[in-house]
């Protein structure tokens, strides 16, 4: 495990990245406007390879996106990506199968898509001294009118970090804050390191998890600190009958 957590340090240092500046595909970072289209082209500029970076200042909002392997995210100090407060903007997923139904409210079986995440790739880094906001208010609004009028509130809250079926994932430096669900979720994967991060969450939101490893295997999490409204670390496996069915 020392070997894979020095080799995944290591894809921060390279300094041979090809560099895809979301600026060149007309990325704002004004805090206001729509920057997904240009976040989207540099990681489609970046494929096979290369290093995606949202230069500082700058304030940059966007919609859901995935990362694919052999790319690094960086977020350097000065900088930020705002997730979107449009709910509509966020892909309706199935749930993960070692769960049997949404995670978040009973009788559903969709979740949100995560703001940042990667589906079966690997050597994916999401790096940097800047921050993520999932600017989780109107999640929380949902969540806290589905208590009130059950029905309200249809999909599971999105995460803010999730790596679905990856290896040989870092995550290292970044203030992760306001997420609407749990902040990184890192599930079916595995050869995963996170070091350096702050996590931020108002104290009386629930669920707002730091760092939730789930049904993974040789993760390192270290150097981090976490202040939320809930677990920091939450070792899971799924749950229940579904989770030991899965396996």
């Amino acid at each position: 495990m020392r070997t894979r957590v020095l080799a995944l340090l290591g894809l921060a240092t390279v300094e041979a990245w090809k560099v895809c500046n979301v600026q060149n595909h007309g990325a704002r970072g004004d805090n206001y406007t729509d920057d997904t289209a240009a976040i989207t082209a540099s990681i489609t500029e970046c494929a096979g390879g290369g290093m995606i970076l949202l230069p500082a200042p700058g304030r940059y909002l966007t919609a859901p996106f995935n990362l694919t392997s052999n790319q690094v995210l960086n977020i350097p100090t000065g900088a930020m990506l705002l997730a979107s407060q449009r709910v509509l903007d966020y892909p309706v997923l199935p749930y993960f199968p070692s769960y049997g139904s949404s995670r978040d409210i009973p009788n559903s079986t969709c979740r949100y898509g995560a703001l940042v995440g990667a589906v079966s790739h690997h050597n994916v880094s999401v790096i940097g001294a800047g921050v993520i906001d999932g600017q989780g208010w109107p999640f929380w609004a949902l969540h806290d009118a589905n208590h009130k009028v059950p029905g309200t509130q249809k999909c599971s809250r999105p995460h803010l970090v999730e790596f679905e079926w990856c290896t040989e994932i870092l995550l290292d430096g970044l203030t992760l804050r306001n997420s609407a669900f749990w902040t990184v979720h890192i599930i079916y994967s595995s050869d995963i390191v996170a070091t350096n991060l702050t996590i931020l969450a108002p104290v009386d939101r629930g669920n707002t998890d730091g760092i939730n490893p789930d049904s993974s295997r040789n993760v390192f999490i270290a150097d981090c600190l976490i202040d939320n409204g809930d677990d920091g670390v939450a070792i899971k496996s799924g749950l229940d009958e579904a989770g030991v069915a899965y396996g």
